[in-house]
């Protein structure tokens, strides 16, 4: 969506659909006791109420009644259109900045569109924590598992989210780094399950945890062998490598025993 260049300029010569929030009608000369005949614009953006009247009454002895009539419609519908513009430009950025209403506890990330999850595949015991992009047509599923990792997972969420809602890449790219929920986020959302009547073991945030585990017994691993071999300068590899390839062996068991339980 760019709201710069806003697509729907049939609006200035056309009278479109009304939406909910927006009223554009026209009055014809003893339809209205007040006496006014032409256009009434009116529109609530947040909550805010505005309105505008265009009146057809020539009162101007050059110019001809026909040519009036037209202009005052097309400054009707020209301020309908920015009435709108103004009205998409903030839900737009409400988006952005709250969670939709109706999001259950523990779930919203703080912008509309993507929530947490802990739900079980069909025919399967296992949880699984996961990412989702609420699309009316259909929802989509990021699953965090032994072969998609957590920022894995995140960013193609995030990529979905930024192509379904029309996100400019600008504010994409800020809630991709702002907005991005810690493996924590999880572990109350499994909390607040279980306190709504679900029943989920921990095992469920297995792979959430992983990276942060993986970078323990990395760190671990190194401070073993540099108390070992001091600062090990008599090998080919230096103790951060040696740490690093001794966890990626420990991540890849990881790994396998999630597939062997999944």
């Amino acid at each position: 969506m760019d709201l710069l260049n806003y697509q729907d300029k049939f609006f200035l010569f056309t009278t479109p659909a009304k939406p909910k929030n927006m009223a554009i009608d026209f009055y014809d000369y003893g339809e209205l006791k007040s006496g006014f005949a032409g256009w009434r614009v009116s529109g609530t953006v947040r909550n805010k109420r505005y309105q505008k009247y265009f009146s057809i009454r020539n009162t101007h002895p050059f110019i001809r009644d026909s040519e009036w009539n037209e202009y005052q419609r097309l400054r009707a519908q020209h301020y309908y259109a920015r009435l709108r513009m103004r009205s998409f430009a903030a839900q737009y950025f409400d988006q952005l900045r709250s969670d939709h209403p109706r999001t259950l506890a523990g779930r919203g990330l703080g912008f509309r569109g993507v929530t947490l999850g802990i739900l079980r595949n069909p025919g399967s015991e296992r949880y699984h924590c996961q990412f989702i992009v609420n699309l009316r047509e259909q929802t989509q599923r990021f699953v965090i598992n032994a072969e998609q990792s957590f920022d894995a997972a995140w960013d193609l969420a995030i990529d979905q989210w930024t192509s379904a809602f029309e996100i400019r890449k600008k504010d994409a790219d800020r809630i991709r780094k702002e907005k991005k929920p810690g493996p924590d986020a999880f572990k109350y959302l499994r909390r607040i399950m279980n306190d709504e009547g679900q029943n989920i073991p921990v095992d469920a945030l297995h792979f959430v945890f992983a990276h942060q585990r993986a970078e323990l017994k990395r760190r671990k691993m190194s401070e073993t062998l540099q108390g070992r071999n001091g600062s090990s300068s008599d090998d080919f590899w230096g103790e951060q490598e040696l740490g690093e390839f001794a966890a990626h062996l420990a991540q890849e068991i990881e790994r396998h025993k999630g597939r062997s339980q999944a």
